[in-house]
C-alpha cells in the first residue's frame, strides 16, 4: 500500500493552493484505487441481496427503472465490486445519470475494515474539494477533470455506502417520493455565489457576463422581506429503512432504534458483529413510487425568478 488515509490526512493540513491541492489529489485518488483493488481481491460475502437499477444509463430519465433482482451471486458480487469502485463515466452513461446499486451484503471484518477505508478515501478527497475553499463550487468539476481525471463523476466520487455494525432487527428498501429538494438562500448568498459565476464568466463569455450581471441586479432589486428558495425535482430514488434491537448513537449524543438512509450504494454489514440469519430484509419492489399519493405542495406560494439556478421567491 503506497498511500495509506493516515498520510493523506496529515497532508490535507498542508495544502494551500491549487498546485498543493492537484498534487494531493493524485496522491489520493493513488490510495483510492488501492483500497479498491485491496476491496475486490479480499471480499469475502457472508450474504448479499442487491437490486440492480440501471442496466441502461445511457437514457437521461430514471423514472421507471426496473428491478433486477435474483441474479446469480456470482453475478451479484461482480455487480457489487463495479458500483464499489465506480467513479468514471462509461461511454454510454448519460451526463445526468449515475449507476446506483442499493441492497445488503453481510461481509466478514476485514472486508468491513476495507469498505471502511473505501469510504474515508472518499471523505479526504470530498474534503479537499469543498472545505479547503481553494476552488469556487463551479470550478470543482473543471478542476478534477482537467488535472486529475478526464472521465471523473464527483457524485459518484463522493457516493459512499453505508456502515452498519449495530444489533439489527430488519431493513426494508422503498422509494422516494417525487419530492423536491429545496434550500432556503439569503439574498447576500445568492449574489454572492452570482458575483463568483460572473468572475467566471467574464474571463469566457461576454454573453454569460452580462446575464449574470442582469440577475444580480435582479436579486438587488427584491424587498429585503423577499425569502428565495431553490427548488428542484428529483426522480425517485431508493431509500433503506434501518431497524435495530437496540438503541444506537449515532453521534452528537442522539439514541435511536431508527435509520432511514439513501440507498444508492449497498448497507454493509459486520457479519463478525451480525450474522445474517439474525435479521430479516425487504427488497426493493418495481415501480413503487408510481402508487404513492402525492405530497402537498408546501412551494405553492414560490414563483420562478432564475430558471436556469431553480431559484423561486416569495415576497
Amino acid at each position: 500500500m503506497g498511500f495509506t488515509n493516515e498520510y493523506l490526512k496529515n497532508q490535507l493540513e498542508l495544502v494551500v493552493d491549487k498546485s498543493g491541492l492537484r498534487m494531493f489529489l493524485y496522491e489520493a485518488m493513488q490510495a483510492l484505487e488501492a483500497y479498491g483493488s485491496t476491496f475486490k481481491e479480499e471480499l469475502v460475502i457472508n450474504e448479499i441481496n442487491v437490486y440492480q437499477l440501471d442496466s441502461d444509463i445511457s437514457i437521461e430519465s430514471n423514472l421507471g427503472s426496473n428491478v433486477l433482482f435474483g441474479q446469480e451471486k456470482e453475478v451479484s458480487i461482480e455487480l457489487l465490486k463495479f458500483a464499489i469502485t465506480k467513479f468514471e463515466r462509461l461511454d454510454m452513461q448519460h451526463p445526468k445519470r449515475t449507476y446506483r446499486l442499493p441492497g445488503v451484503v453481510n461481509v466478514d471484518g476485514n472486508t468491513f475494515k476495507n469498505v471502511a477505508n473505501i469510504i474515508a478515501t472518499k471523505k479526504i478527497i470530498e474534503s479537499a474539494m469543498t472545505d479547503t475553499n481553494i476552488l469556487k463550487g463551479r470550478e470543482r468539476g473543471a478542476f478534477f477533470k482537467t488535472h486529475i481525471n478526464s472521465n471523473i463523476v464527483l457524485k459518484e466520487l463522493y457516493r459512499k455506502p453505508i456502515l452498519l455494525e449495530g444489533s439489527l432487527d430488519n431493513i426494508s428498501f422503498t422509494w422516494g417520493n417525487h419530492v423536491p429538494q429545496t434550500h432556503i438562500l439569503s439574498q447576500e448568498d445568492v449574489i454572492e455565489a452570482l458575483e463568483q459565476e460572473l468572475e467566471l464568466a467574464t474571463k469566457y463569455s461576454e454573453f454569460k457576463a452580462e446575464r449574470v450581471k442582469d440577475e444580480i441586479k435582479l436579486i438587488e432589486s427584491l424587498p429585503s422581506t423577499s425569502v428565495l428558495k431553490t427548488i428542484r425535482g428529483i426522480p425517485p430514488h431508493p431509500r433503506g429503512n434501518i431497524k435495530f434491537t437496540t438503541m444506537q448513537n449515532i453521534g452528537d449524543g442522539r439514541l435511536t432504534d431508527r435509520l432511514q438512509k439513501h440507498s444508492h450504494l449497498p448497507f454493509f454489514i459486520n457479519g463478525d458483529v451480525c450474522k445474517s440469519t439474525s435479521y430479516s430484509i425487504i427488497g426493493l419492489k418495481d415501480s413503487e413510487h408510481e402508487r404513492r399519493k402525492e405530497r402537498p405542495n408546501k412551494n405553492a406560494e414560490f414563483e420562478m425568478i432564475i430558471g436556469r439556478l431553480n431559484l423561486h421567491v416569495s415576497h
